[in-house]
């Protein structure tokens, strides 16, 4: 009888092992297929857009799928040759006041966002290296901001016209830079292509990540742009003493 109490003990205690295997294995979750739901938001935007907006969705949709990542390591021209870079006409755009506590600080063509706090400054994207001066600098300036107080820099992904100004701030300034690691990678392993451009490594932006300054947090969410993770912003800001939430749009970084 003992001998069968306790076979019927050990019986149960493997069985229990067993059940509570099982609902462990239920508890793992299942690695994202980030190739698969790339291509599903791929299909949504083409249908969403139909016939609309070729050119947008050529180069969002067709050329970086069919191009893959560039490899190249080279210097840009306008770096190598400044007189290359285009002409100021085409490019320079006046800084405005958006809301109570944002600025537009950008071009004609590039983004690039001043956020006020009580406490110092968040900027998002930079241009590129040779307009960043007049359209970051001389415009936050010209709305009667110190780019001193630039905190921290958000750069949306590492293009050189979002990061193009981001290694003369945080040289001058010592603001800390933001970037998803991705883009981190890449400036690492491309030297010759972010020359003037590259920032010592600094922040990881990583998904639903908080920043805190003064009273303002930014929240950034990780968005899957081609096959490469870049990240947006949603950002409070104020206007007329209203609080609301405010989405910029600048390329993939996303501020709450």
């Amino acid at each position: 009888m003992k001998s069968t109490v306790t076979s019927l003990g050990v019986a149960l205690a493997v069985a229990a092992s067993l059940g509570m295997g099982g609902v462990l294995a239920q508890q793992v979750p299942s690695k994202r297929n980030f190739d698969g739901e790339i291509q599903t938001a791929l299909e949504s935007a083409k249908t969403a857009a139909g016939f609309e907006f070729l050119g947008t969705l050529v180069r969002t949709c067709l050329l970086p799928q069919s191009g893959g990542e560039d490899s190249r390591d080279n210097v840009p021209g306008y770096i190598t040759d400044p007189a290359s870079a285009p002409a100021r006409d085409t490019w320079y755009a006046e800084p405005a006041k958006v809301f109570d506590n944002l600025y537009f600080v950008g071009g004609k063509l590039h983004s690039a966002w001043a956020l006020t706090t009580r406490d110092r400054i968040i900027l998002i994207d930079t241009i590129y290296p040779y307009n960043s001066e007049e359209l970051v600098i001389g415009g936050m300036q010209k709305v009667g901001l110190d780019p001193k107080n630039i905190k921290y820099v958000l750069i949306s992904h590492a293009h050189g016209d979002h990061i193009g100004g981001a290694e003369m701030l945080q040289t001058r300034y010592g603001s800390r830079v933001v970037m998803g690691g991705p883009d981190w990678d890449s400036v690492a392993k491309y030297p010759n292509r972010y020359k003037t451009m590259a920032p010592k490594r600094d922040i990881v932006a990583a998904d639903g990540m908080k920043l805190t300054l003064g009273e303002t947090t930014v929240t950034i969410w990780l968005t899957l742009v081609t096959r490469r993770a870049r990240f947006r912003t949603l950002s409070p800001c104020w206007t007329a003493a209203n609080r609301s939430t405010w989405r910029i749009p600048a390329a993939p970084l996303l501020i709450s």
